[in-house]
């Protein structure tokens, strides 16, 4: 369905783009790579707050963040897929998928801020 409206407005798009910004941003998500990264963890402790921090300080227009409190169960009637994303010995964990692919978790602030400044990898 996107793809045909795309195809339908292509010619108004290639007169006027700057009228089309939203629909060239819903065309770049559909065209090109996005990843989605969660952080499972307990929210109030310190090591969830750096993670959480760090995804708030980074630039990555092409992901989706997820925060799963691991003790609060509405996340995952949104999000079933995180319900297996879990805590590592205890400590909050990134997971970075893309393609219904993830990494192994993070549990290093330093670690998740480095992959976060890669763009997700072209299919």
């Amino acid at each position: 369905m996107a793809d045909r409206l795309l195809l339908a407005l292509s010619s108004e798009v290639i007169r006027y783009p700057a009228g089309y910004a939203q629909l060239l941003q819903a065309a770049a998500w559909l065209l090109e790579p996005s990843r989605e990264i969660v952080i499972a963890g307990t929210p109030g402790t310190s090591a969830f707050k750096a993670m959480r921090a760090v995804v708030n300080d980074s630039y990555a227009p092409k992901s989706v963040f997820i925060l799963h409190p691991t003790d609060d169960a509405r996340i995952v009637k949104l999000a079933p897929y995180v319900e297996w994303m879990l805590p590592v010995n205890g400590q909050a964990a990134a997971y970075i998928c893309q393609d219904f692919t993830c990494q192994k978790p993070l549990t290093d602030p330093q670690e998740l801020k480095k992959q976060l400044a890669v763009p997700p990898k072209i299919r």
